[in-house]
């Protein structure tokens, strides 16, 4: 009987497809009609694997699963997590033999719906080996917490710099050294953020657009797509990154947009996002090690910076939500027991702001401040103890982060 490795070919050509198919229920345009497009369109990409995004309802990947089997994708798998599934779904033409999944410590705020819904998704990245006639390839599909708003109020930029950090160590203890990583997703990051530069360094990944197509800026999120929000700038938020095995080496061939097409009948779009479809020359011969520097201490002090000023601000917030839920209790009390006069719906909605405060400072709140805690004592021991901030006492390696008092955090940054 023949062993696998009998059974293996010298190289291999790999064709990678990521897209998030804008799957929300209720909040988008043309839903099932786009994902009926979306898996028809499988058909002509010809891809060997497909990483898709924000697939929440079952109905929708039930769709993507029957498209990507006509296509010859005839092996899946969807993440499960959070309250309706992490919305990331794998279609492989190769067989899966291992799959694993981590959910993100950090997520969204539940107070922000219905205008995000990233808390409640289970957001975080997924892991899948295929086998293919060259041997194992490492798969993975993340999606993040997304910015909803400028770089200068941006809620979340620890939120996805801690994604990003998670990510790269969950890359580096699930992959294989021996085998090549592929790394896929809407990242909802751009190039120049400190995200990116974390998950590329740390997990030593390379960018497969950007290396073919250095002149191009590769916007996936385009104002010239009628769903994209016009008042957001173009940018590039989808990426297929990689790295070799030290006994195989994959090398991209092509990589450029796919699903960009706008059409003058519905549906109007294929998403709110464009994909990336790129090719690789997998070889099981050649040993190849990528140039990136892995691990910089730079990128650990910014990223420690910036979860040490997120966990003042969210401890402020903690104690804002706190003083809200006594005052709701208070007012909840003198309209039911001293002016009885109150109208019942008065007393109602009082009664239940007191309880989405108590919710918020009670339980919401402190999950993001351990994870906040969590996050930063890991970086922390990354670090020189030179490098962590020790303002506030404590020692070098655990300083001191002060509670809030008076709901003002600037007095506690690092000068």
């Amino acid at each position: 009987m023949s062993s696998i490795s009998d059974l293996l070919t010298n190289e291999t050509k790999l064709r990678a497809l990521t897209l998030n198919v804008w799957g929300v229920p209720f909040f988008t345009a043309e839903r099932k009609m786009r994902i009926a497009a979306i898996a028809q369109h499988l058909l002509e990409l010809k891809p060997d694997v497909v990483a898709i995004q924000e697939a929440w309802l079952s109905l929708d990947r039930r769709t993507l699963v029957e498209g990507g089997k006509r296509a010859g994708l005839k092996h899946w798998h969807y993440f499960a997590s959070g309250v309706n599934g992490s919305g990331l779904l794998l279609l492989s033409r190769y067989p899966l033999v291992d799959v694993a999944f981590l959910r993100f410590k950090l997520t969204s705020r539940p107070e922000r719906v219905p205008q995000e819904l990233d808390y409640f998704g289970g957001k975080g990245i997924g892991y899948a080996r295929i086998q293919t006639p060259t041997g194992f390839v490492e798969l993975f599909n993340i999606h993040p917490v997304a910015q909803y708003t400028g770089d200068s109020n941006d809620l979340y930029r620890a939120h996805r710099a801690a994604a990003a950090y998670e990510a790269a160590r969950f890359v580096n203890t699930h992959a294989n050294r021996k085998y090549p990583v592929i790394l896929m997703g809407d990242l909802n990051m751009r190039p120049d953020q400190l995200p990116y530069r974390l998950l590329r360094h740390l997990a030593n990944l390379l960018d497969s657009y950007s290396e073919l197509n250095p002149q191009d800026p590769g916007y996936t999120y385009s104002v010239n797509n009628p769903y994209s929000n016009k008042s957001e700038p173009s940018k590039r938020l989808d990426y297929i990154l990689y790295r070799a095995g030290s006994e195989s080496s994959i090398t991209p061939v092509s990589s450029a947009l796919c699903f960009n097409q706008i059409n003058t009948q519905a549906p109007r779009a294929y998403t709110d996002h464009y994909g990336v479809l790129s090719e690789f020359q997998l070889n099981c011969t050649q040993i190849v090690a990528n140039e990136l520097p892995s691990n910089p201490p730079q990128l650990y002090c910014e990223l420690e910076e910036l979860l040490y000023e997120s966990l003042v601000e969210a401890r402020c917030r903690k104690e804002s939500h706190l003083l809200n839920m006594g005052v709701a209790l208070v007012g909840w009390l003198v309209f039911t027991f001293w002016n009885r006069r109150a109208i019942i719906p008065v007393r109602l909605l009082t009664g239940y702001y007191w309880l989405v405060q108590g919710w918020l400072s009670l339980l919401v709140v402190p999950e993001e401040i351990s994870g906040l805690e969590s996050m930063l004592e890991e970086v922390r021991k990354q670090l020189p103890p030179v490098n962590s901030i020790s303002q506030f006492g404590g020692t070098e390696n655990h300083p001191v982060v002060p509670e809030c008092e008076d709901g003002n955090h600037e007095e506690y940054r690092d000068k």
